[in-house]
Order: C-alpha cells, then structure tokens, then sequence
C-alpha cells in the first residue's frame, strides 16, 4: 500500500518519557491470549515504556512441504522448463484434445506455482541470493509460455469452435471465461516478433528507472539534526524526529527534509518523465490512444468511468479536509499550539503512548477483529498465524531479508505469509499482518476449492478489497474494546486514516498520475518545477496543509509506485470503495454477508469482475453508489470522533 503522506509515520515509537495509559483492549487480549496458550508478558500486555521493540522469537516456513530436497526441486524444475517450451499452442479439432490439453495446462502451471513460491521465499529471505532470483524467473517465464500457449490456441480455435466443442464436452464450459479474455484481448496483442523486441526493450528499460530512483533515494542529502538522544539524520530518522517534543526540532526536520528531496527534483523529474513516455510509447504501439487507458483496459477498467470515479471522490473533499481540521483542532488543544503545521501532526495526548502489541497479541486479536466474517474464516486465519503449523515466516532482525509483507500460495502447500520483521509493536504492524494474512487465507480458500489455475488472479483493485475490509474491522474491533476513551481515539482515528487514505488518499494520488501523463505527453510538463505545480493544484483540492507548508508541493517525488508499477494507484481507491460497501453490508445482515462473502473468496476470478461484483452485492452498483457508500461510512465514523473529541475536551483530557 502507499505511504500515507503525512499519516505515513503514524503509529511510530513514543518518546520514553511518555508514560502509557492501560489500554481496554490490551487488557481484554490477556484472557484471549491465555485460551490460546500464550502468556502474557511480565507487567500486562503493552505496559512497557521502553521505545524498543518487542521481543520476538522468529518463524520459518517449512520449504520442505513444497520439494523433499533442493535436489528434487531442480530436478522437477528443469521437467516443468521442458514441458512448457514444448507445450502445443496449435489447435486439434478434437473436444477430447482440448480438454487434455487444458487440464495438462492447469496441472503444469500449478507445478510451476510451487517453483514460484518456494523461490519467491528464498529470495526474500536473503535479497543477495542470485540464484534465487534466477530460477524464480525462470519458473514464471515458463508458466507465462504456457499461458500463452493457451491462450493461441484459443484464439485460433475461436468462439464459434469453442461453442462447439463445449457442446461435446460440456466440462470445457468451466473455461469460457478464458476464452473470453483471450478474445478480449486479442485487439491489441502485437505479433510475437514485434511484442518479443518490445518485451527486450520495455522490461529492462522500466527496472532500469527503478534502479535510478532508488539510488537516487539513497543519494539524497539530508542535513543532521542535534537532539538530546544525539545527532538524527532528517531523512533516515524522520519518524523519530517527527515524535521530538521539541517543536522547533520537528520544524527544522520536516522542512530539511523536504529541502534534501528537492535538491535533487531534477533527477527525480527525468526519471518521472522517462516513466511515462516508456508507458505511453508502449501503449499505443499496442493500438490504446494513452498509457492510463492500456492499464486500465488490463485492469478491467474504462478510462472513462476512471476519470468519472475521481471527479465524484474530488466532489466530496471537504470531508477529508474536515478530517484534517479537526485533527489540527484536537493537536492545539491539548498542545497550546495556535498554528498546527504538518510536523505537528504525530503529536499524542499527553500521558497517552501510542498503544502496541506483540506479534502474539496480535495473533489473539486477529480471531476476535474478523469474527463478524464467520467461523470458517477465523478458522483459516488462526491456522495460518498458529506457530504450529509453519506458515508464517516472519525474523526478530531484518537482516538480509527483503523489507516486504506478502503472502505465498501453491497448490497441495498450506499458504504462508512473509513479513521482514515484526517491527516496533505499532498498528501498522498488526495492519500488515491482518491485510497480508487475508491475501493467504483467500488464497488457501481457492484452493481447497478447487480453482483453476487460470482464475486464480484477477484485478489487483478487486482482490485488495478483500483483505482492505479486514483493515476495517481490525480498527473498529480496537476501537471499541479500548475502554479508556484517549486509546479509544487513537484507534478510531487510525482507522479513518486508513480508510480515509483508501478512498481520497488514493483518489488524488491517482489524478495526481493521471495528470502527470496527459500533461507529459502534451507537452505542458517538462521539468520538476511543472510537477510541483501540477502536485500543488490537485493536492489543494483534497488537503488543507498544501497552503499552510508549500513544501508539500514536492509530494511526487516520495509517490514511489509511480516510479516503480505506474498507473496501480487507482486499484487503491476501487478496493477501498468496494470494502467500505462490504463493510457497509456486515453491519446490515452479518449472516447473510458471511455466506455471500464465503462464496466470493472460493470463487476465484472465473467471470468479468463486473459480473461477480453483481451477483456479490446481489444487484448491479454504480460508481456513484459505491462512492456515496464510502462517503456515508466515513461521515459517520468522523461524527463518532468528533464527539469523542468533545468528550475528552471535557473531561480535561
């Protein structure tokens, strides 16, 4: 998920001087995690003052459940390479080819998901492993020659001969949606020897900006702050230095830090502009009038109901902006500060430490957060988090491991869940838990129901939504169980910056990039100073600190996913709408929810998205209707803090 502008360094260690208030549910968890056998450490759950983080002992996925031996892996590897460069794409006449050819298709393909995953965890355990690298892309590019394949070999058969052989085998109708997507893009497929030099010249030219921007991260300055717990770095310790008690601390910090990133705007700027220009050449040698329509159209998505979807989430901006008021209204309250600026907004109450739980708290908490999505649910996800069962693989120390949070599915293989380390305790931590987590238990669900290899991804915007309604709950379930009404705020105020980034956040972003590609291609982009102005001007539609700190006008150059998967952000705010109208349907009939819910994960992706949508929501919804929905949660959920707010202003606090 992106970084939340200026909520991204939320939830960070507290000064140690801070002493904590009992946190309601950090108490409720001590008997949740008695029934589940852990002990609550020494002083109850959560009650250190101590910054550091908490101790964690490490898990291992056990690889051997995907290959006995290395030795059996390269063997099986090497039979899976052979079989798909070797798989016939040509058409037989015969029903009875088809289906053998399919069903030997969804067997090597899951073979070659095993490589992928068993890979996948290797090389995040240890970023140097070449080799790991290596044969993992090996392992794709032989599963996406036998996609491939298939897909030609539909084309050639077309709808008419697909019909047909339906009609004498009716077990091929399980592969309709396949053949429609293969016709469906068959528009702006180019021959295999124009997409082959495409593929030379597009793949290794986009990781090459990858690589420049990161360097380029790594090489920008940043000055050094003196502090009382010694000289902090304003760009490797921004989180730090943005808990200083001492405002003018935070003031030098925040704007050094911005001053550092726009020193080197330049650099950042050809590489943004090298970005879109690689996409939009790209996209319309595959017949698309721009790039944002090639991506979208991968993504099941119209440019069209796109640019419609922002302008309605634009239309309701005031509604983060009353967010952002309130919160700058909270902060000089219990501050005495009469002109919050952003490096003011990590404040917390005084007396109140932000609260954090250990990766075995959060283990109790995630069973008793998504109870309201049924039995069978919080079954999967307590099997995945038990340490028992070795499917989480998460270090005390970062080490050499890849600083990511992802899940890992194969078939015949429990699916696991990898986190870098369990950092400092802080919700995000427990966020990345509950989110990742959901990707592994859905893709444990479409396995054991028996899901084709060929639906088991779909649009990133529609499988996000799945875990994001899990967010939501993590945040109302903390929430109301914290009977002390400051921890009650803190948590009901993370869970509207998580939302509230999911539905403006990624709204503004996305028409952020939207724009940068128009105006690049039509020439009113240029340099960095055209990106600052164009950043200007979107954020101050949605935010009220773009006119308070203009520093923020050089925002773009932290958005890292535009440099590194362009055009994704917009999956952010069609995920965020569709979980804010589950969450919106939970709350109605919990039951019926639980059933429809259920059904949608074993699914899988076998159908357009619209379609399963439909039958989902048991009915067709609009855009309009899904943003109205979200806008309504939201409104709610800001009226409830706001009387809090009330609340604890009254009581002095």
């Amino acid at each position: 998920m992106p970084n939340l502008n200026h909520f991204m360094l939320q939830g960070q260690t507290a000064p140690a001087h801070r002493r904590p208030r009992k946190s309601g549910v950090q108490l409720a968890l001590a008997a949740v995690l008695w029934a589940c056998g852990v002990s609550a450490p020494a002083g109850g759950l959560g009650a250190s003052t101590m910054p550091a983080a908490p101790a964690l002992r490490s898990y291992a996925l056990d690889l051997s459940r995907y290959f006995s031996t290395p030795e059996a892996q390269a063997a099986d590897l090497a039979q899976c390479v052979a079989e798909s460069d070797a798989f016939p794409a040509a058409v037989s006449a015969d029903p009875a080819v088809l289906v053998e050819r399919l069903r030997s298709a969804e067997d090597l393909m899951a073979r070659l998901r095993r490589h992928i995953a068993y890979f996948k965890i290797e090389g995040a355990r240890d970023i140097e492993d070449h080799a790991a690298k290596v044969n993992g892309g090996k392992a794709i590019r032989a599963k996406d020659k036998v996609d491939d394949a298939v897909r030609a070999m539909l084309l050639r058969l077309g709808n008419d001969g697909f019909e047909r052989a339906v009609a004498a085998r009716p077990e091929l109708r399980k592969y309709a949606y396949l053949a429609e997507k293969a016709a469906r893009d068959k528009a702006h497929e180019l021959p295999k020897a124009e997409q082959s030099i495409l593929d030379e010249m597009e793949e290794p030219a986009a990781s090459a900006f990858w690589s420049i921007y990161q360097q380029a991260q790594r090489s920008t300055p940043y000055a050094k702050i003196e502090t009382k717990l010694g000289v902090q770095d304003v760009g490797m310790d921004a989180a730090k230095l943005s808990l200083n008690p001492d405002r003018e601390i935070r003031r030098a910090a925040w704007q050094q830090r911005w001053q550092g990133l726009a020193s080197r705007a330049d650099v950042y700027a050809g590489i943004l502009l090298g970005v879109v220009r690689l996409k939009d050449t790209s996209a319309r040698l595959a017949k698309f009038p721009d790039a944002p329509t090639a991506v979208y159209f991968n993504r099941h998505l119209k440019r069209a109901d796109v640019d419609q979807a922002l302008e309605q989430v634009a239309r309701h901006a005031e509604l983060q902006k009353r967010f952002q008021r309130l919160r700058a209204a909270r902060i000089s309250r219990f501050s005495g500060i009469s002109d919050v600026h952003s490096w003011d907004l990590e404040l917390a109450p005084p007396g109140l430490t932000p609260p954090r739980l250990t990766l075995d708290e959060t283990r109790a908490m995630v069973p008793a957060a998504l109870a309201p999505l049924g039995r069978d649910y919080v079954a999967h996800f307590q099997a995945l988090l038990d340490p028992v069962n070795a499917r989480m693989d998460i270090a005390s120390e970062g080490g050499k491991r890849v600083n990511d949070g992802f899940s890992i599915s194969a078939v015949g293989v429990p699916s696991g869940l990898f986190i870098q380390k369990y950092n400092s305790g802080a919700t995000g931590d427990s966020r990345v838990v509950i989110h990742e987590g959901g990707h592994a238990v859905h893709g444990q669900l479409m396995n054991e129901a028996g899901v084709s290899q060929f639906y088991l991804s779909g649009p990133n915007w529609m499988s996000e939504a799945y875990p994001a309604i899990n967010e939501i709950l993590m945040y109302e379930y903390l929430a109301k169980q914290s009977k002390d009404p400051a921890v009650r705020a803190f948590y009901l105020e993370a869970g509207l910056r998580n939302l509230m980034f999911q539905i403006f956040g990624s709204a503004q972003e996305a028409t952020l990039e939207q724009t940068f590609y128009d105006g690049v291609i039509a020439g009113s982009i240029k340099n960095a100073a055209d990106f600052d102005a164009v950043t200007a001007k979107v954020w101050e539609r949605y935010e009220i600190w773009p006119t308070i700190d203009p520093e923020l006008r050089h925002v773009w150059i932290t958005r890292r996913l535009m440099f590194q998967d362009p055009l994704y952000l917009v999956n952010y705010l069609y995920s965020g709408l569709i979980a804010a109208k589950m969450f919106d349907m939970l709350q109605a009939d919990p039951l019926d929810f639980q059933q429809r819910h259920g059904k949608l994960l074993r699914t899988g992706f076998n159908d357009d998205p619209a379609k399963l949508l439909k039958e989902f929501f048991g009915r067709e919804l609009s855009q309009r209707e899904l943003v109205d929905g979200a806008v309504n949660v939201l409104s709610k959920k800001l009226d409830e803090l706001e009387m809090l707010y009330r609340q604890l202003e009254a009581a002095g606090k």
